[in-house]
């Protein structure tokens, strides 16, 4: 389930904060003279603020690179970053499943000890995704908890 909220609309979940400084690190990570806020970028890009839910049940993305993301930017950077801020953390708010890189045929836990704040950092060019989140449990529309993250990409 993803829910947006760019950051030039109203701030209905207090994360515009949030939201800045993912974009701000991102393009400090990716090296960029300026801040690509929203008011630099050559309409009709955009910063794709947003939280992403996996709940409980089986919320799962599959294994994929960012090439679509990717292909956004190349106007305005040759570099590509995706930071994945946690709103959640495994053993607390969901126990099974969560983030993983793919690398051949190994499957790495991209969220083994993390906790809710930390920042995962993706090249975008490498096999990423979420395993099913608590996928023994019954999804319930009512409560959708379980895996919650907020990310900035570049949108066209």
């Amino acid at each position: 389930i993803t829910v947006m909220n760019p950051i030039y609309q109203k701030d209905i979940y207090s994360l515009r904060k949030n939201f800045r400084k993912l974009v701000e690190i991102r393009d400090c990570l990716s090296r960029r003279t300026e801040v690509l806020y929203d008011e630099i970028l050559p309409h009709p890009k955009f910063n794709g603020t947003r939280l992403q839910i996996y709940p409980k049940g089986g919320g799962f993305m599959t294994a994929h690179t960012d090439t679509k993301a990717i292909n956004n930017i190349r106007d305005v950077s040759s570099q590509y970053i995706q930071l994945v801020l946690l709103l959640t953390e495994k053993g607390t708010d969901y126990y099974n499943g969560g983030a993983f890189v793919q690398v051949g045929e190994k499957i790495i836990d991209s969220e083994h000890g993390s906790k809710s704040g930390d920042i995962l950092i993706y090249d975008g060019a490498t096999m990423h995704g979420v395993s099913d989140i608590d996928p023994h449990e019954s999804f319930d529309f009512k409560n959708l908890g379980g895996r919650v993250v907020a990310l900035a990409t570049i949108f066209d």
